[in-house]
């Protein structure tokens, strides 16, 4: 595990790019936020959970396969992503985790994912380096900011 852990953030690192991109987006709050387009969720974006200091990151790739990390755990996926937003600037994205490797993740559960799917929907800061995701089509509830690491 510990060898697919590290192979699997080393290939986020060297496929996503070098970035100077830092969480200083002025992001904020899900009402600074706008939509700018949804080839925009391709890339690495990274996020840290103030409750344990747990930080995940996600890889798009423009294929629609995706990587997370999460704590210990790291799985890989599948995504769709709307082409246009919803009336509250927001894009529904449906991920589907295609194999859980297994390990602690971020939320403090070890269960494995395998074949689940979710969705949310996307609420992009207009500089197009942080976004929201949110649980509903509207309303404040999700998480975030998630900061672009690279494209």
């Amino acid at each position: 595990m510990d060898f697919l852990r590290v192979f699997v953030i080393a290939s986020l690192l060297v496929l996503g790019g070098a970035s100077n991109a830092t969480p200083d987006s002025g992001a904020t709050s899900p009402g600074d936020m706008a939509p700018v387009g949804s080839d925009l969720i391709v890339g690495t974006w990274a996020w840290t959970r103030q409750s344990n200091r747990c930080t995940e990151v996600y890889r798009y790739y423009g294929d629609g396969t995706m990587a997370v990390i999460s704590g210990k755990e790291v799985t890989l996926g599948e995504y769709e992503i709307a082409s246009q937003p919803n009336d509250a600037g927001r894009y529904k994205l449906i991920d589907t985790i295609l194999v859980d490797h297994g390990g602690m993740d971020c939320g403090n559960s070890n269960v494995d994912n395998t074949g689940e799917s979710a969705t949310t929907y996307i609420l992009f800061h207009e500089s197009g380096n942080a976004h929201w995701s949110m649980y509903e089509p509207t309303g404040d509830i999700g998480f975030g900011p998630l900061f672009r690491i690279s494209k």
